[in-house]
Parts: structure tokens; C-alpha cells; sequence
């Protein structure tokens, strides 16, 4: 026995010698071919070695293989696929295991494996050869019922370092890829259990992996898996406890836990892109059932952050068929309120906040730009919470559906309780327009748009509100939250604009329809816009008002010191306009009602933009007509320049107008009534502003033009050109001076225009044309303000200029009791007694040409005229006013003087020549009636002083002396020479007194050769003492005066007959008022003389027929004196003072024409007489002969 197990032992030595020596003296590279054929005949693939090749059997079995290749052949159409890389392999077996047939591997190193699975476009699986498809037909033939029975193998340690896994499917052009494979696996048998742990990289994420099965029992159809993938980035994992199906496709169904401290890192694990407001804990359990293409979890639990909910997932096509997205399903269920703040705060800020700083690095937009996803995936969410809050409101009963597919992601449903009562509805769709998918078979979606649409009521608004808007402005709110809201929106939103394309608002009765735009911009401010309308707002309602304290309110205390210049104020208002934001506006508001006012229209179009104004149109219209409007550019608001503005005004009533804005209107025309105003301003600065105005009112029209300087320190105007245009001139100035009362002539429509430039203080007012009725002047004229006291010098060059009527008329003056006839103890109501306003003589100097084609003032008609007037401190001098008069001339000249204290009389002393005049015209202009009608021309000189405060003082107190001459002058009206011829006919004697006188003085004409007649004035009264007018049938003097205060006039005219040689001379009254005295002839020299002519005639006649059978001549003288009514004259009886013409008790009335005085009748009516005896014969004899002479014969 001893020697056997000697010989054992040495056996055993042997082999183990062998064992030893042997392998290293076989040349395992002779091998290579060998194990190449084999390995390629069982599986069709090609085997590489490009290392060495090495087999040991002490101490333990082991193999090492260098550099191994296995790929899939080339074949049609394809070409080779490299399945397996492997830098190095090394193998150790225990020995003495397998002497009873048991395999223990103790070790398998695989160090930098690369392992690579590719489907073809086709769908072939490349690592499968036709051998290989071929055998796994066969498996199972030929074998015996029962033969197979398990080998013994156990596993204790495969390592694998530094791995790479690829599976490419060419199909989608999709790679997976897992880098850095480190991992150790265990099994105690080929039929397990088995377990795995270990890490890998996968899309620069490091996973960690720790799996653990059960063992596969023979016939079994699921296996047992435990297993925890972990992110250890992001701290966190995947726990699974369940089973895996065996046979057919994958399947797996376990209890499932997904869980992360911090979602928002766990997403930037895949997406590299984190989610501040994600960053919460997530927990999700729940049965898991998957497969390798769906997978579900039902009745689940999720925790994020505080909010707990339960609901399910189902996720489909997770093997991307047909090139198909995922498809996740998601129905959420919450109990526990949900928070937004902490989304928010998570947020790190908005980028409105940004924005309002004006940093464009900081803008954030409104929605991510882009949405980056793992995979191609599609979902839908469904949620309902029992409430979600923000900022301490709380929406109750809250539910939204969310749907994703391709790259839009639509808000299906939201709806859910106001805070305060009143519900919220919206629906959205985000939808990508492009999409790039990543190698790593991610997809990342850019270039969004939400379409959004949203309605709200709100019982309360302002439980809301006050959760998302500032207690100030809240407070500042008032009344305005007190009744019920409804908010409608209809929108879209990109990264960088957000817009209300419709909207409404509902505020209790009043409603307004809104739209607008929020719009990022990265290089400077953002831009905003708002579109309002809306109808019957009252603001009143809104607008918390305490009346009683307001009319209790004292008045703050006056301010202490300078008060801020205009242009400080006007800045300082203008500042306030720097908005953070570049804003337009459109606002078309209709019957808005605020603070009692009722408007009828507001009207704002515009934009403040890069400190630009644009206001297209803006417009305010309140309910009594009152209307203001404005457009125009301000090219730079900070500066007020490049100015473009258009401002308007209309107003029914300007005075109440003006009166509502507490302007004082004392100074204003009475009954201004309305007005229409517009001006146009432009300039680059407010130092030099072009404007423009046109103003309606009064009835006329106002156009102007020019500059405005200084306009935000000393306003001032220059270079204007004005335009005044009015139909009726008369109202125009009884607008500003009710009792202006002027001609038919003059009530014309006027158009007057003039340039008027500012230069060193002066204003030269050029060009001027004025148009009124049919008068026209033009002219140029310079108004220096730059003195002391303004002067003003020019030439004025007219048409036809009717003065009296320009000047108009004093309306007391006309029906005064003076006019009418007899003259007024209290002086002629013409000349007012009015203290004569002298202010404007010391107010400014004046050097003034004036030239007229025609000037008309009562009687008057100056032709030529040519005036030049001086006016220096106080005193006017008219050096000149020449003109033609009727074929003469006029030359006129003197000097006013005023005094520069108040109510103090002026002096007056004015020269006057009229040469060559006519007669007729002359007398007619002074006296303002037309007394005479003359031929012939005359000449008067006059020099005259007054002194007085008034008109009527001025008139009283005048002084002076003149002359009126003329030659071969004839005046119509009367005819002396007619007279005379029937003073020397034998037969004209015979006729009546009153025929004869009257024949005389009225129609005809009687020539004067000379008229000479010296006259002087004193105190106003103008005394004629010797005034001779000389003609071939007669001389007349004339004797008396004219009462200028009074005016009246009081003149005798002495007639001397050439012929007869012994004709009396014959005086004739003139009395009465000036412009229509009455005029009275004395009758009884003339009837002396015609008595004595027929006496002698009748004592002819009777003489020879009755011859002395009256007794003798004495006799029958006085028989015809006794028949005559008288004894027969002795000798002519001297003139006799002709009886006044009494004034009459009541003048006529303004507008009556006063009668004429009577003259005697030709058949004087026959007084009645006591009856007589009847006459004698000789005495019808004589009455019968005195009929005939007297019936002239």
C-alpha cells in the first residue's frame, strides 16, 4: 500500500511537472489558425489575435488573450461589423474542481471591452450570422428526453474595466453609448443567482448600478430582480423589486421607486440644462409593469416638495417604433394645496424686474427659447388639485389638462375658483417650429409660441389683486374693486413678447375692451402697447372721494421762497415722462364721466419711444361741446427738441370754458361766444419754435404765423405774418366797444394782413394789406419796445378811406333835441363830455406817413391826401395833412398836446388852407348838411387854439380868426336879378307881394363877382361882422354867428338890388340849427315900395275916368287909400326887424325831417269885416278900375 501511494504521489508530480513544464514548451501561436477556424465554422464570426496568446495550468489554470477581435464578415450589400475589441482577457480557473468535473472561475478580467450591436437599415441584427441563425433553428433536435443536465459552473468575479457598450440602430440613425464601464459580476451558476454592480457614463452622466436576481429554475418564466440605479450627480436613484419575464420579449413588473433630492439636477443629468423651479424633492412609488416597449405604473403616489397626489403613468413605444416618439400618460390627483411662491422664489427673479432696470444681459424670457428632452417623447398630463396658491390667494378645485405631441404642447383644459368667489378658465398651445435631434437621441425644441385665451370673474376683486399688486395701490384704488369683475384674454406669447391680441374688462356697469404687448428688447428699453375702448365710464364710481373733507380742506400754506421757474417746472414735468419702458398707447374712450364731467370722447394714439414723442392723435371731448386735440413729435423729450407738435381747441362758450379752469375773464369781449383754435409748433429748441395758428371766433377769422422765442423763459413772438378776416367790421369792434356805431359803407367784411419781425427789441411790421369794403391800405410800420417808452414810425399808404365811418358814430348824439332845430341851453349833445382819454399820446412816441387816394369823413372827400403825423412825449404834431378838395386844395397843420397826469385838458392849435375849393362842398363839410348850392370856387384860411378835457370843453374854448373868399361865384336857390326885372315891370309891379318875393327866392341862381368874408372865433362862437358877397343884380352882407357848442346859427343877409335905382334894401333872417336853419325875408319894405308904384298908378288911370267927381286928387287919393286898406304913402318907410321865428317847444325826434319855415300865400286870406252900407256908383266905378290894375293889366 505504501508503494502505491508512492507511485500515486509520483504520478501526481508528474502531471503536476508536466502540467508545469509542458506549456512552456508549446508554442500557442501555432494555435491561433486553429482556434480561429473553429470559433468561425460553429459561429460564422472572424476571430482577430493581435497580442500574445497564453495558456498556464499552475498554479491555476488560467488564459490570457491580447488585443482579441471578433467581427461579422463582409457580405452583399454590407460591409463588416466589429463585435468585440478587447485590449486583454484574462481567465483563471480553480484546478482541483475540475478533477470531479465541477468549474469554479475564480477571475475573468476584460480590460477596455468595446462591445458593439448595430441594427441594419433593414432591420437585420448584424451579430447574427447565417451559423448562428442556422443553429438556433436546430437547438433542442437530436437530443435525448432528460440528457441535459446542468454543468457546474460557478462564476466568483468577472471584472470588466474600462468598458464601452454601443448599440446602433441605423434605421433611425440613433447611437446609444455607455462609457467607462466598471463593473463586477457574480454567479453562482450559469443559471444564477447572479448579481451586478458597478458604474458607467452615459450622456456625461456617470450611473451607478447595483442588481441582484434570483435563481432561474428550470421551466421557470419569470426571475427574480432586485436592482438600484443611481445618479449619484444628482443624488439620485431607481429602486426596483420585482420580477423579469423569461422567454419572448422582456418583460418587468415590480414594486417602483423613483426619488430625487433635487428634480431640477436630475434633469440636467440628461437635458444638461437645469430647472430652478423644479429644483424640489421627488418621490415616486408605485407598481411598475414594463416591457421593451411600454411600461405603466398604476395606482402611484407622487411627492414634490410638500405637494403629496396619486395618480398613474403609462409610458408607450419605448423602442421607438416606426421611428415613433415615447408616449407618456400621466393622471395626477391632489389633496394637498399647491404653492407657487416657491416656484417663483426658485425662479431667481423675473424678467420684468430686469427689465425695468433696463440691463438687457438680464432679461429673462417670457418662456424658455428652447425645450430640450432626453428622448423624442409625446404626453399628456391630467391633474386635478384641491387648490393652488400664490402669494396668499388661493384658487380652489383646480384642474388642468396638458397634452404634448411632436413639438406642441397644448393646455387642453384649466379651470378652477377665484379667491373670493368666481371661477377661471383657460386653454393654451405652446407649439415649437423647429426641432434638431441629438446623437444621444435627445431632442431639443426652439423658436415657441403660446396662443393662450382665458376668461375670469371675480366676486371680489380685490381678495385677488391685493395678492399680486401693492398695498398702496391697492388703497390708491378706493371704490374702484367694489363691485365685481370679468377679465377676458386672448393671446400670444414668445421668449421675447407677450401679447393681448383681445381682451375685456368688466367692472361692474362699466366695460372696456383691452388689447396689448409686452415686448423684450435686448438692446436698450423694452416696448409696451396698449389698445383701449370702451363706453360709459364713470370714474366717479371708482374714485374713493371724501366731498366733506374736501370743501372743509384748508389751503396749504404759500410756499416759502422763489417760486421754480416756468421752464424748471416744465422739465421737472417732462422727467416724470422717462418711462422704463418704450410705450405706445390707443385709447378710444366714449361718455366718460369724471369729477361731474361728462366726456364725450378721449382719444389718445401715440408712442413714447427712445425718448421720442409720437402722438398721432389725441383728442378730449366733453358733453357742452368743449373739445381739445393734439398730434405731433418730440424728437427729444428729455431736451424738448426737434419739436413737431399740432395743438386744437374748439369751444362752444370760451368764457365758461375758461372760467371752469379758474381763469379770470373780465378783460374778455362780452358774448366772445365760440372758438376754434389750432397751432402748429416746430423747432429743434424751445429757444426758436416756428408756429402756426388759426383761430375762429367772433364770427372772423385769426391766421398767423412766425416764430416764438424764449418760449420756457421770456416768451416772445418774431417774424410773424397775421391774417384777420372777419364779414362784418362794425360787430367785430362793437365786440370790444358795444357803442362803435358806423356807416352802411363800413359794415364790410375785413382781411387785413401783416409781417411782423422782432430785431433789437423793435418790431417791423411790413407788408401789410388790409381789405374793408372797398377801402385798401398797405404800408410798413416799426414798433421799438426796446426804450424807456415804445415809438412807433412807418408809412401807410390807402385806397378810398371813409373816416367818419371808420370812426364810427356816437349813437346819443343822433336824435338829440338840438339836431332838430332851436338851439340848446345846455349845449348840442354832438360833443361828449366825457374827459377825452389822452393815455395812449404818453403811453408811446410815433412818426407816421400816411398817403390816401381818397378820404371821406361826413361831407368831406380829401383826394391825394398826404399826412405826416409825429407824436413825441405826449404831444402830436401834424406837420402836414395836404390833399385835394373838390379842385382845390387842403393843407392842414398843428399840434395837440396832452398832459402825463390823469384828467388834465389837452391844447390844441391847428392851421388850416383850403384853396380853390368849391363853394358848395366847402360849406357843406363844415356845416355837415348841404345850406347852399353853389358854382364857383372859394378859399378859407383858418387858425385856431383850444384847450380842454373834454370834446365839448374843447369846442367851447376854441379861438381864432380866419377868411372866406371866392370869385365869379353863383349861387342857386334865389334869383335877385329876377327880382329886380319885376320890381322895374310895369306889369310885374302889379303882382303880389308874397308871388313876387317868393318867384324870387326860390329856383334861379344869382351871380357874385366877390366874396369876402373875415370872421373870428371866441370861445367857440364864429362872428361874421362884415361878410360881403358882391354880383352884377345885388350886393349882400352878411351880419351874425355861429355857435359851434351849441350849433346853431344866427345870421342876417342884407340884399341891395342894383335895379331899381330906388329899390329898399332887403334883409332875410337865418336861424336855427346849423346843419338846417330856418330863414325868414322881411316883407314890409317891399310892400311899401310896390304900395307907393300902385297908388301912383290908380290916380293915373282913375283920373282920367272919373276926372273931378271925387274932389279933386287929394280925394281920390283917399278913396284908393281907403280902398287899399290905407293912406297913400308919403315917402319909403325904413326896414323893419322882421319878427324871430320862435323855438319850438319840442324838437323833432331823431330821424324827422324838420319843417321848412311858412312863407306868406299868395291870396293872403280876406279878414272878416262889420257889414257896410252899399257903395255909390263912382265908388263900384273905382273898385271896378282898381280890379284891373291890380289884376294887371
Amino acid at each position: 500500500m505504501k508503494k502505491i501511494g508512492l507511485v500515486a504521489g509520483g504520478i501526481v508530480v508528474v502531471l503536476l511537472g508536466g502540467a508545469v513544464i509542458t506549456p512552456s514548451f508549446v508554442d500557442w501561436e501555432k494555435y491561433k489558425p486553429l482556434i480561429q477556424s473553429k470559433v468561425e465554422d460553429a459561429t460564422g464570426y472572424e476571430v482577430t489575435f493581435g497580442g500574445k496568446l497564453d495558456l498556464a495550468v499552475l498554479p491555476f489554470p488560467h488564459l490570457v488573450i491580447e488585443n482579441l477581435g471578433v467581427s461579422v464578415p463582409a457580405t452583399a450589400g454590407r460591409d463588416a461589423v466589429e463585435l468585440l475589441s478587447l485590449k486583454q482577457a484574462e481567465v483563471s480557473v480553480a484546478l482541483l474542481p475540475l478533477l470531479s468535473k465541477r468549474v469554479e472561475v475564480n477571475t475573468v478580467n476584460l480590460v477596455e471591452p468595446v462591445i458593439r450591436l448595430e441594427v441594419a437599415k433593414d432591420g437585420t441584427q448584424t451579430w447574427m450570422t447565417e451559423k448562428l441563425s442556422a443553429g438556433k433553428k436546430d437547438d433542442g433536435a437530436g437530443q435525448p428526453s432528460g440528457a441535459t443536465k446542468e454543468q457546474a459552473i460557478t462564476l466568483d468575479n468577472l471584472k470588466i474595466e474600462k468598458g464601452t457598450f454601443i448599440y446602433a440602430d441605423r434605421r433611425t440613425a440613433k447611437e446609444t453609448k455607455l462609457d467607462g464601464i466598471d463593473a463586477v459580476i457574480k454567479a453562482d451558476s450559469l443559471s444564477g443567482p447572479f448579481k451586478v454592480k458597478g458604474d458607467f457614463d452615459w450622456n456625461k452622466q456617470t450611473i451607478e448600478i447595483d442588481a441582484q436576481t434570483g435563481r432561474m429554475e428550470k421551466g421557470a418564466k419569470t426571475l427574480a430582480l432586485q436592482t438600484i440605479v443611481g445618479l449619484p450627480a444628482s443624488k439620485s436613484e431607481v429602486n426596483f423589486s420585482g420580477v423579469v419575464a423569461l422567454g419572448g420579449a422582456p418583460e418587468v413588473q415590480g414594486e417602483t421607486n423613483i426619488k430625487t433630492p433635487d428634480l431640477s439636477a436630475m434633469i440636467a443629468a440628461f437635458t444638461g440644462k437645469p430647472n430652478p423651479a423644479l429644483a424640489k424633492a421627488v418621490d415616486v412609488r408605485g407598481m411598475l409593469t414594463a416591457s421593451a416597449d411600454e411600461a405603466d405604473m398604476k395606482t402611484a403616489t407622487f411627492a414634490f416638495g410638500d405637494i403629496k397626489a396619486s395618480g398613474s403613468i403609462a409610458v408607450a413605444n419605448l423602442g421607438g417604433k416606426n421611428n415613433a416618439p415615447m408616449d407618456v400618460q400621466v393622471v395626477l390627483a391632489s389633496d394637498t394645496p399647491v404653492n407657487l411662491d416657491s416656484f417663483m422664489k426658485s425662479s431667481g427673479g423675473s424678467g420684468a424686474k430686469a427689465a425695468a432696470k433696463g440691463d438687457a444681459a438680464t432679461k429673462k424670457p417670457f418662456i424658455p427659447e428652447t425645450l430640450a428632452l432626453p428622448m423624442a417623447i409625446d404626453a399628456r398630463v391630467d391633474a386635478t388639485l384641491s387648490a393652488l396658491s400664490a402669494k396668499g390667494a388661493t384658487f380652489n378645485n383646480v384642474k388642468f389638462v396638458v397634452e404634448k405631441k411632436a413639438g406642441q404642447i397644448r393646455l387642453i383644459e384649466q379651470s378652477g375658483e377665484m379667491p373670493g368667489g368666481g371661477s377661471l378658465k383657460s386653454s393654451a398651445t405652446l407649439a415649437y417650429a423647429s426641432s434638431t435631434a441629438a446623437k444621444t437621441g435627445g431632442v431639443v425644441y426652439s423658436n415657441p409660441t403660446l396662443n393662450f385665451e382665458t376668461a375670469a370673474t371675480a366676486q371680489k376683486p380685490v381678495t385677488i389683486l391685493s395678492a399680486f399688486v401693492p398695498d398702496a395701490t391697492i388703497k390708491s384704488m378706493g371704490t374702484l374693486l367694489k363691485d365685481s369683475m370679468a377679465v377676458t384674454a386672448k393671446g400670444t406669447v414668445t421668449p421675447t413678447k407677450a401679447e393681448v391680441s383681445s381682451g375685456s374688462l368688466d367692472l361692474g356697469k362699466t366695460k372696456v375692451d383691452l388689447a396689448g404687448s409686452y415686448a423684450l428688447d435686448k438692446s436698450g428699453k423694452d416696448d409696451a402697447a396698449i389698445t383701449l375702448r370702451g363706453s360709459g365710464i364713470n370714474i366717479d364710481n371708482f374714485i374713493a372721494r371724501d366731498v366733506k373733507a374736501e370743501n372743509n380742506a384748508v389751503a396749504p400754506a404759500p410756499a416759502t421762497g422763489a417760486a421754480k421757474p416756468m421752464e424748471a417746472v416744465i422739465r421737472e414735468t417732462v422727467s416724470k415722462l422717462n418711462l422704463p419702458v418704450d410705450l405706445s398707447v390707443d385709447a378710444v374712450l366714449d361718455n366718460v364721466t369724471m369729477r361731474g364731467v361728462t366726456y364725450n370722447a378721449i382719444r389718445v394714439n401715440g408712442s413714447l419711444k427712445d425718448n421720442a414723442l409720437d402722438v398721432k392723435s389725441a383728442a378730449l371731448e366733453d358733453s357742452d361741446g368743449n373739445a381739445m386735440s393734439m398730434k405731433g413729435t418730440v424728437r427729444d423729450l428729455k431736451n424738448l427738441a426737434g419739436l413737431d407738435i399740432v395743438l386744437g381747441g374748439k369751444t362752444r362758450d370760451t368764457e365758461a370754458m375758461l372760467k371752469s379752469f379758474g381763469v379770470k375773464t373780465d378783460k374778455l369781449p362780452k358774448d366772445f361766444g365760440p372758438l376754434d383754435l389750432s397751432v402748429a409748433l416746430a423747432g429743434e429748441k424751445p429757444e426758436s419754435l416756428n408756429f402756426t395758428a388759426n383761430a375762429k371766433a367772433m364770427d372772423g377769422e385769426l391766421q398767423a404765423s412766425g416764430n416764438v422765442v424764449n418760449a420756457l423763459t421770456k416768451p416772445d413772438v418774431d417774424k410773424i405774418a397775421a391774417r384777420v378776416m372777419h364779414p362784418n367790421f362794425e360787430k367785430l369792434i362793437q365786440r370790444f366797444s358795444p357803442t362803435y356805431r358806423a356807416g352802411v359803407g363800413i359794415k364790410k367784411e375785413l382781411d387785413a394782413y401783416a409781417n411782423v419781425n422782432l430785431a433789437d427789441g423793435a418790431y417791423d411790421v411790413t407788408g401789410i394789406k388790409i381789405n374793408l369794403g372797398s377801402m385798401a391800405l398797405a404800408g410798413d410800420v416799426r414798433a421799438d419796445m426796446k426804450a424807456a417808452k415804445p415809438s412807433i414810425t412807418g408809412k401807410i399808404q390807402a385806397g378810398t378811406v371813409p373816416l367818419d365811418q371808420l370812426v364810427g358814430k356816437d349813437p346819443a348824439s343822433s336824435g338829440s333835441k338840438s339836431a332838430g332845430g332851436g338851439s340848446s341851453k345846455s349845449g348840442d349833445l354832438r360833443w361828449s363830455r366825457n374827459a377825452i382819454n389822452t393815455a395812449w399820446m404818453q403811453a408811446y412816441n410815433m412818426d407816421l406817413a400816411v398817403t390816401a387816394k381818397t378820404i371821406t369823413y361826413g361831407n368831406w372827400v380829401l383826394d391825394n391826401a398826404d399826412l405826416g403825423v409825429t407824436l413825441k412825449d405826449g404831444t402830436l404834431n401834424i406837420a402836414k395833412m395836404n390833399a385835394g378838395v373838390q379842385g382845390g386844395t387842403m393843407a392842414l397843420s398843428g399840434t395837440v398836446k396832452s398832459s402825463a397826469q390823469e384828467r388834465q385838458p389837452i391844447a390844441m392849435d391847428v392851421k388850416a388852407d383850403f384853396v380853390n375849393v368849391a363853394l358848395e362842398q366847402l360849406a357843406s363839410g363844415f356845416s355837415g348838411s348841404k345850406p347852399i348850392k353853389a358854382k364857383g370856387k372859394a378859399s378859407l384860411n383858418v387858425a385856431v387854439k383850444a384847450s380842454g378835457l373834454s370834446p365839448a370843453a374843447l369846442i367851447s374854448d376854441l379861438n381864432g380868426q380866419g377868411k372866406l373868399s371866392g370869385e365869379n361865384v353863383v349861387i342857386e336857390g334865389f334869383d335877385l336879378a329876377a327880382l329886380s326885372r319885376s320890381l322895374v315891370s310895369t306889369t310885374k309891379v302889379f303882382d303880389n307881394i308874397s308871388g313876387l318875393v317868393g318867384g324870387a327866392l326860390k329856383g334861379g341862381q344869382t351871380s357874385f363877382d366877390t366874396i369876402d368874408g373875415p370872421f373870428t372865433i371866441a370861445e367857440g362862437i364864429v362872428r361874421y361882422d362884415n361878410f360881403v358877397m358882391k354880383g352884377p343884380a345885388a350886393t349882400i352882407t352878411n351880419k351874425g354867428q355861429v355857435n359851434l357848442p351849441l350849433w346853431t346859427i344866427d345870421m342876417t343877409s342884407t340884399i341891395d338890388l342894383v335895379e331899381p335905382e330906388d329899390a329898399p334894401n332887403l334883409p332875410v333872417r337865418f336861424q336855427g340849427p346849423l346843419d338846417k336853419p330856418g330863414n325868414a325875408f322881411a316883407n314890409s319894405a317891399l310892400e311899401s315900395y310896390v304900395g307907393a308904384r300902385i297908388n301912383q298908378k290908380l290916380q293915373k288911370e282913375l283920373g282920367e275916368k272919373l276926372g273931378d267927381k271925387l274932389g279933386g286928387s287929394d280925394a281920390l287919393s283917399g278913396v284908393i287909400g281907403g280902398l287899399l286898406g290905407g293912406s297913400a304913402p308919403k315917402a319909403t318907410a325904413p326896414t323893419q326887424q322882421p319878427t324871430p321865428v320862435a323855438e319850438p317847444e319840442v324838437a323833432p325826434s331823431a330821424g324827422e325831417t324838420e319843417a321848412a319855415p311858412t312863407q306868406p300865400t299868395a291870396e293872403p286870406q280876406p279878414v272878416q269885416q262889420e257889414q257896410k252900407p252899399a257903395m255909390t256908383p263912382e265908388e263900384e266905378l273905382i273898385r271896378g278900375v282898381l280890379g284891373g290894375v291890380l289884376g294887371g293889366r
